[in-house]
């Protein structure tokens, strides 16, 4: 009774210990694109940071990441910031979706339903939490239409985890 006791207990901590999440490190080299949005040179990721000032081009840095969060350290500056998440190209089904969007800075909106993230093309909209349809075509160009304003969507972004 013992021997069973004890193996049910390790087997919990195994479980236990199997899903923390391990800090994964990758050198990456960063373009800031907008406010606490940095693009990732040669790959198609973004990386939403939180109030992060750096203003580099093709710096090398080091992004820490656990889970959906993590930091980044810019090698040649020496700054670190917060990680918010960190966001992969992706290619969504065509068609068309209402959607609720926030400006996150010029061209750049989140999507509070899904964590997706939006790149458009000259979008003037400053909305919070506004009602939009977003069009995806097949081609994978898409529309984002937000009070009445249509902007050219030039891509969509999807959470990722480490």
């Amino acid at each position: 009774m013992i021997m069973i006791a004890a193996r049910f207990s390790l087997l919990a901590i195994s479980i236990c210990a199997s899903t923390v999440a391990i800090p994964t490190d990758f050198e990456v080299y960063v373009t800031r694109q907008a406010s606490d949005i940095y693009e990732v040179q040669s790959e198609p990721f973004i990386i939403k940071t939180r109030y992060c000032y750096e203003y580099v081009y093709g710096e090398r840095s080091l992004l820490r990441m656990n889970g959906y969060s993590g930091d980044i350290i810019f090698i040649d500056s020496g700054g670190q910031c917060d990680v918010e998440a960190v966001f992969k190209r992706s290619d969504q089904n065509a068609g068309k979706y209402i959607v609720t969007v926030t400006n996150e800075d010029e061209d750049w909106y989140s999507m509070l339903e899904n964590s997706l993230f939006i790149k458009t093309d000259s979008c003037l909209d400053i909305s919070i939490g506004a009602e939009a349809i977003l069009t995806i075509h097949a081609y994978g160009g898409g529309t984002l239409n937000v009070n009445g304003n249509e902007c050219v969507v030039e891509a969509i972004y999807e959470t990722i985890r480490f």
